[in-house]
């Protein structure tokens, strides 16, 4: 069984979405359009860390480095990650839906905030969806 997120951090993933849309998102519309070509490393454990998906509070269960790692002082950083996790509505007890996603670093690991790209999101599953 799992357990729901307290309500701190729900309020808490839906803060950093607010956020990254009053500033303008992480698109390369910014000023730093450098930082758009840079190509940035976290570890596994940072990327496990983004908890909301299209603003839906989401479990993860788990990621994984997609490409060839970079290593220092024995950590591996990927600058891609296939990620597993899972959802549902507030009153169920258990994830019902299944929701799978490439998550891209688009800036330095800075918390749960921190700038990503979500690719080839899918949910899969839910109350009355086959």
């Amino acid at each position: 069984m799992v357990h729901r997120p307290a309500p701190s951090s729900i309020a808490a993933g839906l803060a950093c979405a607010f956020l990254l849309a009053l500033l303008g998102g992480a698109g390369p519309g910014r000023a730093d359009r450098a930082s758009a070509q840079r190509v940035f490393y976290w570890t596994v454990r940072q990327s496990e860390s983004i908890a909301v998906v299209r603003g839906q509070p989401v479990h993860v269960k788990a990621c994984r480095g997609l490409g060839p790692a970079r290593v220092r002082h024995a950590v591996r950083r990927y600058s891609r990650f296939r990620c597993t996790a899972g959802t549902g509505l507030d009153w169920e007890r258990f994830d019902s839906v299944s929701v799978t996603y490439v998550l891209v670093p688009l800036g330095p690991w800075r918390g749960a905030c921190s700038e990503h790209a979500l690719r080839n999101v899918r949910f899969v599953g839910g109350t009355g969806v086959p």
